[in-house]
């Protein structure tokens, strides 16, 4: 019998309050949705349990379990330090504030968590392990080593204490070592998931493509519904030459109903770096077929700046609602159709002032009627309400260039590029531009910025020498060798000032 059982019970045979009765009669509920995993009615039925009573720890904990179920991993530990909190020798609790306050960047709660696990059960292997987490984060490779021995002493074959060793190896530069750890697990277990993913990232960044294949050919195997992988794969491929199986492989990623609109921003930009015109009718169809409303809009924006209308008319069929309304007015408009383009972005902002797609419309419905400052307007709210677009940055600065009001072009761009540090369309317009007004100087630090955010972005590196070149520079040596040297960096790059990966099988951060 539960926690939650019991208090419901204790209620009925003793007598409890209104309020206490609501509360367990609510928290039984939620438990049997958590059950049933119906997530979203077990979070509203727990919710007001919590309300009716706040000071029961175990509503808290069954709310944790509901949050990280529903993978709502912030929430989650939330609830889970509120239990923690009404009651502080919960193991249940410490043990979740210890994981998950690592996953989301509680260090210091994490810590104290796994210290007083430890306390409780000094061989404790999942403390012992984010303690070890713990000291690989802070760089200290002894400490890691010497954790993960202690793991390995309590059980040789532990998982997560081979993987551990394996990293602080590697990281600390011995990486013999880290592949003979590995090995050797291999002959007890062997072809694991976590091994896999540990080998990828070691030969990630040993720039071993051969092996790096062959973890990939492994993980569809153990993570076949791992959209992340599929996308990372993807990016591999590219760099590898082998670019109509990457594409596919994106087009797949966009099809699955599960994709998130993470998957669908992610699958674009790799599109869009690697400068992607066509797709086959299999995967053209399987997006429209399967994909989720985002990733349809996503793939016919897409299609749409590249100039293939047809494609991305195509790929919104069927579609009704505003987004793929505000898309067509961009068609239109693109068709030269303006009459149509602005009937439809009027009705679309009579209902939503705010919508970006529809404002950009309309931004250039204003300036092909030369009405620069209407234009200005409704550019300069679309950015705002979508700063993580480029694209209505860029078109602000485009309306106040035809404006000749070169401090606003500046001031526009640079603020287009602080909120989007890798974005290859923005460092173009805005290097050229410099260029165009006698700013040769500005727009290669422009340029060079953009390679220092984005290293393994091969745009980035052309961008950069083709700026060097027109600016009769001496950097243009060096942006050529970048580009040899991003065409070897397997992987996406992670955001200017992201925080290195605290899990086990995250990227390995060796600069």
């Amino acid at each position: 019998m539960s926690a939650i059982t019991l208090l419901l019970v204790s209620c009925a045979i003793s007598g409890c309050s209104d309020s206490e009765t609501d509360a367990a009669q609510y928290a039984a509920q939620a438990e049997i949705l958590l059950e049933q995993n119906r997530l979203v009615e077990a979070g509203q039925t727990i919710g007001r349990a919590i309300t009716a009573r706040d000071d029961v720890s175990e509503y808290h904990l069954l709310r944790g379990r509901i949050e990280f179920k529903a993978g709502n991993f912030e929430n989650a530990y939330l609830a889970y330090s509120e239990a923690l909190a009404l009651n502080p020798s919960s193991e249940e609790a410490l043990q979740a504030v210890s994981q998950l306050g690592l996953r989301v960047g509680q260090l210091d709660a994490s810590v104290d968590a796994t210290n007083k696990l430890l306390v409780l059960n000094p061989n404790q292997t999942d403390a012992l392990l984010v303690r070890g987490l713990h000291a690989l984060i802070k760089r200290n490779y002894a400490s890691t080593n010497t954790t993960a021995d202690q793991i390995l002493a309590i059980d040789p074959l532990n998982e997560g204490g081979v993987v551990l060793k394996a990293r602080a190896s590697f990281l600390s530069g011995d990486t013999q070592e880290a592949a003979q750890i590995l090995q050797g697990y291999e002959r007890a277990r062997p072809n694991t998931e976590a091994v896999s993913l540990t080998r990828l990232e070691i030969y990630r960044a040993l720039r071993d493509p051969n092996m790096m294949a062959q973890q990939y050919a492994d993980l569809k195997k153990f993570r076949p519904d791992d959209l992340a992988i599929q996308l990372d794969h993807a990016n591999f491929l590219y760099k590898t030459g082998k670019s109509a199986d990457a594409t596919a492989l994106v087009a797949n990623v966009l099809a699955n109903k599960s994709a998130t609109s993470l998957n669908v921003e992610s699958a674009v930009e790799l599109w869009q770096e690697y400068g992607i015109s066509a797709l086959n009718s299999t995967s053209y169809q399987d997006i429209l077929s399967t994909g989720i409303p985002a990733a349809r809009i996503a793939t016919a924006r897409y299609f749409a700046s590249k100039g293939n209308i047809a494609v991305a008319s195509g790929i919104l069929a069927g579609m009704t609602g505003v987004d793929a309304d505000s898309e067509r007015a961009q068609f239109a408009l693109l068709k030269g159709e303006n009459r149509r383009a602005q009937t439809i972005v009027q009705e679309i902002l009579a209902a939503d002032e705010t919508h970006c797609s529809a404002l950009k419309t309309q931004a250039f419905l204003w300036y092909s009627k030369r009405k620069n400052a209407d234009a200005l307007r409704v550019a300069q709210r679309a950015a705002a309400e979508c700063p993580d677009r480029s694209d209505l940055w860029q078109l602000t600065a485009k309306v106040y260039q035809e404006m000749d009001d070169d401090a606003n072009v500046r001031r526009v761009f640079a603020q287009g590029l602080d909120a989007n540090k890798q974005s290859e369309l923005l460092s173009r317009a805005f290097s050229e531009y410099l260029l165009a007004h006698n700013g040769s100087r500005e727009a290669i630090a422009v340029a060079r910025k953009l390679t220092r955010s984005a290293p393994a972005l091969n745009s980035g590196w052309r961008l950069y020498a083709d700026i060097c070149a027109k600016a009769k520079s001496s950097c243009v040596t060096e942006a050529k060798e970048g580009l040899v040297d991003s065409q070897t960096r397997f992987g996406v790059d992670t955001l200017p000032g992201e925080l290195p990966p605290n899990g086990l099988f995250g990227r390995l951060v060796t600069r």
